[in-house]
């Protein structure tokens, strides 16, 4: 059972491997639900502007901005000119090539030797990549 992320918790872990866990449990999440994730970004595509839509972008951006919030407990650990930005961007690129790689394969096959080879690789990649846009040294 996954426990609810709150800023004392995230105090008591480094930067890296408050990172690590993120995006090691966003791997995860991912995987486990990558047919829902498909549909769901399916089903709200077709509804922008809807109530729904409005409801379902809320929540997510709430989401969004608790997480850019809980990375930026570690300001001073962030070496990137604007770490608010940089956080957000980040997340995003994270969030955008786990749609990539887990939910939406669908072009992977000829380049999936390019890849990492499980997903404790691809957490560990991603957390890298994370981290030095950030300007943080793991």
């Amino acid at each position: 059972m996954k426990t609810r992320v709150t800023p004392l918790a995230t105090s008591q872990l480094p930067l890296p491997e408050f990172a690590a866990k993120i995006i090691g449990e966003m791997v995860g999440a991912y995987r486990a639900n990558a047919g829902l994730l498909r549909g769901l970004r399916q089903f709200m595509q077709g509804r922008v502007g809807t109530a729904f839509w409005k409801k379902a972008s809320a929540l997510e951006a709430a989401h969004f901005q608790r997480t850019v919030d809980l990375f930026l407990l570690y300001r001073k650990e962030i070496h990137h000119p604007q770490p608010r930005m940089a956080v957000s961007l980040a997340l995003r690129m994270i969030a955008g090539a786990l749609y990539q790689v887990v939910v939406w394969p669908v072009q992977l096959k000829a380049t999936r030797d390019l890849l990492p080879g499980d997903d404790d690789a691809l957490s560990r990649e991603l957390t890298r990549a994370f981290l030095r846009y950030l300007g943080v040294e793991a």
